[in-house]
């Protein structure tokens, strides 16, 4: 079922180590292996196929199917699943997941995007426009020092979602550590301007302070990930 495999090891030991299990079944006496489950592999409905597609980056369905279809097995048996007809293939699905995640969906899901950075930095890029459009609309008289500062930060808030888009088609160690830096500056600096501008108006009101609490909580959390995804890249280059 767990193949670990040291990214050092030479070309062919993932196979060579699933042979030796197969001649050591073989000697035991038995009769068959199985290369165990490739979740939504062959014809499937469209809904599943679109699942396979968008989910590629939390998972890779196709490398694995790749995997262990050029070990040539003798045969491809499909896995149904089946489910009373009162209770749905939607809930039926999230109890699926709800099993392979060990009860924790909302906590696998986030330590999902949390080891896959690609993802989670397009995710970031994603929701960056719409606050970005929410910036330019403002009225800068109340959210502003003045209206260049928010040119500014509509302007950087562009530029930074273009290169996250950039970053999460193909990471890239200087293009992370330049995001990573610049975001935890734009941290700092929003903290910094919510505390001598937009905390200090009166009459101080609800929105307000979840207003700044959101500028600071997103850039914030987006370095977080970002710092993450910097330190996976220096542990996969600097090997075992």
């Amino acid at each position: 079922e767990d193949l670990l495999r040291d990214p050092a090891a030479p070309n062919g030991t993932a196979e060579l180590l699933v042979e030796a299990a197969m001649r050591a079944a073989d000697a035991e006496g038995s009769r068959y292996v199985t290369l165990g489950l490739v979740p939504l592999a062959g014809p499937l409905p469209a809904w599943l196929r679109l699942a396979r597609r968008s989910g590629g980056g939390l998972y890779d369905f196709e490398g694995l199917r790749a995997f262990k279809a050029k070990l040539r097995p003798a045969a491809w048996s499909s896995i149904y699943l089946s489910y009373p007809r009162e209770q749905g293939a939607a809930r039926t699905v999230r109890d699926v997941l709800t099993a392979f995640a060990r009860g924790g969906l909302l906590r696998f899901g986030v330590e999902t995007l949390l080891r896959a950075p690609a993802v989670l930095v397009t995710l970031l890029a994603l929701l960056l426009v719409p606050w970005t459009a929410l910036l330019a609309l403002v009225d800068a008289r109340r959210w502003f020092p003045c209206r260049g500062v928010q040119l500014g930060w509509v302007l950087f808030d562009l530029a930074l979602a273009a290169a996250l888009v950039r970053l999460g088609r193909r990471w890239r160690a200087g293009l992370g550590l330049a995001l990573a830096t610049l975001v935890t500056l734009d941290a700092a600096l929003t903290a910094f301007q919510a505390a001598t501008f937009n905390l200090q108006r009166r009459p101080l009101g609800g929105l307000d302070v979840a207003v700044c609490v959101v500028a600071i909580a997103g850039p914030t959390l987006a370095a977080v990930a970002l710092w993450r995804g910097v330190a996976k890249d220096l542990r996969r280059r600097a090997g075992p």
